[in-house]
C-alpha cells in the first residue's frame, strides 16, 4: 500500500509542478510579451478556467497522497520532507498567488490606465511568488521520487 500511495503522491506532485513549470517558462513569458489588455484578459480567463475538477484533484492530491504515504513509507523522512515542500508550495499559492488572482479579477479594466495599473500590481509579484512555489514544488517532487525509489 505504501508503494501505491507514494506513486500517487509522486505522480500528482509531478503533474502539479509540471503545470507550474509550463506557466513559468511558457505561458507567463508569452503573456508578458502581450499588451496590458491581452495580459489582463487572458489571466482573468485562466483564473476562472483553472478552477475545475481536474485541477482541484491535483490541488488536493499533492497534500492528501503524501500525507497518507508518510505513515507507511519505508523512508518516512524523505516522504515527510516531500509533503513539507508541497505544504510550503501550497502556502505560497494560498497566501500569495490566489489573493493576487482575486485582486486582478476585481480590478477595474475599463481604461488603458486601469489595465496598466492592474497589470503592474499583479505581474511581477505573481511571477516572483510563482517562481518560488515552482522551485519548492520541484523539490517536493524530487523528494517524493526518492522516497518512492527507496520503497
Amino acid at each position: 500500500m505504501a508503494s501505491v500511495l507514494l506513486v500517487l503522491a509522486t505522480v500528482t506532485t509531478g503533474l502539479y509542478v509540471g503545470l507550474f513549470f509550463a506557466f513559468r517558462f511558457v505561458f507567463m513569458p508569452a503573456l508578458g510579451q502581450g499588451s496590458d489588455d491581452e495580459f489582463t484578459a487572458v489571466m482573468r480567463r485562466i483564473n476562472r478556467v483553472i478552477v475545475n475538477p481536474w485541477f482541484l484533484a491535483l490541488f488536493l492530491g499533492v497534500i492528501l497522497w503524501p500525507l497518507l504515504a508518510v505513515f507507511l513509507a519505508d523512508d518516512r523522512l524523505l516522504a515527510g520532507l516531500g509533503l513539507a515542500a508541497n505544504v510550503v508550495s501550497h502556502g505560497i499559492t494560498i497566501g500569495g498567488n490566489i489573493p493576487l488572482n482575486g485582486a486582478l479579477d476585481r480590478a477595474p479594466l475599463d481604461t488603458p490606465e486601469q489595465r496598466l495599473a492592474a497589470r503592474e500590481a499583479f505581474e511581477v509579484r505573481w511571477n516572483r511568488l510563482h517562481t518560488a512555489r515552482t522551485v519548492v514544488g520541484v523539490a517536493g517532487f524530487a523528494l517524493l521520487t526518492c522516497a518512492t525509489l527507496a520503497q
